[in-house]
């Protein structure tokens, strides 16, 4: 018998007597986003009822969650949310969650801050269950929303997150605002610029010794991330700062060495 994949959820949610609103939205591949904005979510996402009750609402790909007050809960968020609780519990195997490079340096200052161990992989969640499969790790996820629970699936799965979610919520009793309310996300911005050469632009020594200068002057309180598309002759600079003023600063000031030696691809 054929089941789809929306009877899968009906099925699952009414069992557990819950309320679920489903929200429809993706983004493209490549797009420039800055994840920690509000604005930046996708124009497709149906409105949340209000009043709504604070049950996790997944969306399609990339998978998120919505709080009772209507912010989009990302995958950085899952992952702190659930390992805490996991750790709590005695559940959290080796102490650890695996991330992505991608994750914000927000989740890691409060992971510290709570005693968690991370690793951090390539982009991908094949590369975040390769550590799992090699490590004994249990819990891992990217940003976007694939969180894997190792020891019910190897891929991320979106009713099965949400379920999970659930459950911290009942065995806490609090909101997932609440729950989530603990990581101060920094503003992120991802810009893609498309070069001639990929590896000769990223081992330029100008393109090098601007990006040393823009980790230098972040020190402790941001990161820049400059690497390399694995599908397109893109080059991905994506820093996290404390206002989204110094996020465009610092990107531009590394886009600008790249023009200026001449690797960007000009429309």
């Amino acid at each position: 018998v054929e089941t789809t994949l929306q009877e899968i959820k009906e099925s699952a949610y009414k069992f557990l007597d819950s309320t679920e609103y489903e929200v429809i939205g993706t983004l493209k591949a490549n797009e420039e986003v800055t994840p920690s904005q509000p604005e930046s979510v996708p124009s497709t996402l149906a409105p949340v009822p209000t009043p709504t009750p604070d049950v996790p609402v997944q969306d399609t790909i990339p998978e998120g969650a919505v709080d009772e007050n209507g912010n989009v809960v990302d995958g950085d968020l899952i992952l702190y949310v659930c390992g805490k609780y996991m750790k709590e519990q005695g559940m959290l195997r080796n102490n650890k969650i695996v991330t992505t490079v991608m994750s914000n340096l927000g989740l890691y200052k409060a992971l510290d801050k709570i005693g968690i161990e991370y690793d951090k992989t390539a982009v991908g969640d094949k590369y975040v269950y390769e550590n799992m499969s090699q490590t004994g790790n249990c819990l891992g996820g990217e940003q976007s929303g694939h969180i894997i629970f190792s020891k019910y699936a190897t891929t991320g799965d979106g009713i099965l997150t949400s379920l999970k979610i659930m459950e911290v919520m009942l065995e806490k009793k609090q909101s997932l605002g609440k729950l989530a309310s603990e990581v101060t996300i920094l503003p992120q911005l991802l810009k893609n610029v498309r070069v001639n050469d990929k590896e000769a632009a990223l081992g330029d020594p100008d393109v090098q010794k601007a990006a040393s200068d823009v980790e230098t002057a972040l020190g402790n309180d941001g990161r820049l991330l400059l690497r390399q598309s694995g599908t397109e002759p893109l080059i991905r600079v994506m820093v996290e700062a404390e206002t989204q003023e110094l996020c465009e600063k610092y990107v531009d000031q590394v886009i600008d060495m790249l023009k200026a030696k001449g690797h960007v691809v000009e429309k």
